[in-house]
C-alpha cells in the first residue's frame, strides 16, 4: 500500500510571513543593531516560524539594506563562536549560506548583552520548501555538498564541536527503561500516562531493534543536525536552494543521521496538507528514493550506511521521545509533551523505508 499525503507537521508554510513587533521590542532591537553593527533601523518585523513555533528571527530594514537579526537560542559565547566559524567555513567551501556579519568591534560576529547573543545576516529574498520534486532533488544535492565540505573541516573546529557539543551517537536505552519504570510505579496515572503505557511496548521494541543495529559504528563527522523544510531558502522560479539556514544544532555524529533526517523530512513534506499542495499522488518512500539517488551521485554512502537510513530515522525519533519523557517524568516539565505524537509518527514511519 502506498503511503501518500502525510501530514508534514509544523515546519511552516512555503511563503514567508511576518508578525508585528511591539514598540518595546522595536526599541530594544534597534538599540542592539545600532550598538552591534552601527545600523539605524527604519523598520523591523518578526519572521513567522509557523504553527506552534516561536520565531527568534527578525527582518530589519534600513537605508543600508535589509538584514535578518537572530536572537540566538545559544547563550554560550564559545558555542556561538564555533557555530559562526562553521558557517563561515562552509561558505568558503562554496556551500550556499548567509554568513553572520562582523560587529563594529570586529572581534566577534555576534553581539552580546544582558538579553543574550545576537547575530546579523544579509536578508535573502526567497521562500521555504514547496514540496515539488525539483526542490527535493536540489536540496539533496546541496545536502551532499555540505557533507563533503564538513567531512574535511579543519581539525580544530571538529575538536571544538566534539568538546562543546555532546556527540550524538545513539539513543539512551538505559534512560528509556528507567523512565518506563517511573511511569509504571505511579500510583495515580493520568490519561497521558496511560497513553504512553499503551505505546511503551512498541517504543521498547523499536529501541531494541535500533540498539542491535550498531549505528554507533558508522562514520562520524560534523553534521548540520536540523536540515528540514523550514531551514532552507529556495528561489521560487528556479527551484534552486539559495541558502541553508540555522546551523545552531551542529553536532559531531554519524553522517547517515543527517542524510536520513533531511531525506525523511523533505520526502514527507508535500501534498494536500501543505501550502502549494504539490505532488499529491506521490508515495513518500519513492520521494525519499529520489532524494537518496541524487545525494549519492555527489557524496557516496557505504552499503551499511544506506541500509542504516531507516534505523537512523527511528533513532532520531527515539532520542526526541526520550528527551520528552525525561523532561515529563524525571524533571517534571510537561512543556514538550505536545511533540510526543509527532515523534511517535516519525518512529513508525521509519519502518516504511527499505533501501
Amino acid at each position: 500500500m502506498k503511503y501518500t499525503n502525510p501530514n508534514p507537521f509544523n515546519h511552516g508554510t512555503t511563503s514567508i510571513t511576518y508578525i508585528p513587533v511591539t514598540a518595546a521590542e522595536v526599541k530594544d532591537l534597534s538599540f542592539i543593531v545600532k550598538r552591534g553593527w552601527n545600523i539605524d533601523i527604519d523598520s523591523i518585523q518578526k519572521l513567522s516560524a509557523g504553527t506552534d513555533k516561536n520565531s527568534n528571527n527578525f527582518r530589519v530594514d534600513s537605508s543600508s539594506g535589509s538584514y535578518v537579526l537572530k536572537w540566538s537560542h545559544i547563550d554560550d559565547p564559545l558555542v556561538r563562536r564555533l557555530v559562526n566559524e562553521v558557517i563561515a567555513y562552509s561558505g568558503i567551501k562554496g556551500i550556499k549560506i548567509s554568513p553572520p556579519l562582523p560587529t563594529v568591534s570586529d572581534r566577534n560576529s555576534f553581539f552580546s548583552n544582558h538579553q543574550g547573543l545576537f547575530c546579523l545576516y544579509d536578508f535573502i529574498q526567497g521562500e521555504h520548501f514547496d514540496g515539488s520534486r525539483a526542490e527535493l532533488v536540489n536540496v539533496a544535492q546541496e545536502t551532499a555538498y555540505l557533507h563533503k565540505a564538513l567531512e574535511i573541516i579543519p581539525a580544530y573546529l571538529q575538536d571544538e564541536a566534539r568538546r562543546l557539543k555532546k556527540p550524538l551517537v545513539k539513543h539512551n536505552r538505559e534512560l528509556l527503561e528507567r523512565i518506563f519504570q517511573a511511569i509504571n510505579s505511579l500510583e495515580e496515572k493520568t490519561d497521558l500516562d496511560l497513553r504512553i503505557m499503551q505505546d511503551s511496548d512498541e517504543i521498547n521494541e523499536y529501541s531494541k531493534q535500533v540498539s542491535a543495529s550498531r549505528l554507533d559504528a558508522l562514520p562520524l563527522q560534523v553534521i548540520h543536525h536540523d536540515l528540514h523544510p523550514h531551514n532552507v531558502l529556495f528561489d521560487s522560479h528556479s527551484k534552486k536552494v539559495l541558502a541553508l539556514l540555522d546551523f545552531d544544532p551542529i553536532r559531531y555524529s554519524q553522517k547517515v543521521r543527517d542524510v536520513s533526517f533531511a531525506m525523511h523530512r523533505f520526502a514527507r513534506t508535500y501534498g494536500e496538507h501543505t501550502e502549494r499542495k504539490l505532488d499529491t499522488e506521490s508515495d513518500m518512500p519513492e520521494r525519499a528514493q529520489d532524494f537518496l539517488n541524487t545525494y549519492v551521485t555527489i557524496n557516496s554512502l557505504s552499503d551499511k550506511e544506506i541500509k542504516a537510513l531507516p534505523l537512523a530515522i527511528q533513532d532520531d525519533a527515539l532520542h526526541r521521545i526520550i528527551n520528552i519523557l525525561n523532561q515529563l517524568y524525571i524533571n517534571k516539565d510537561p512543556s514538550w509533551s505536545f511533540d510526543l505524537s509527532k515523534q511517535l509518527t516519525i518512529l513508525r514511519e521509519g519502518a516504511l523505508f527499505s533501501f
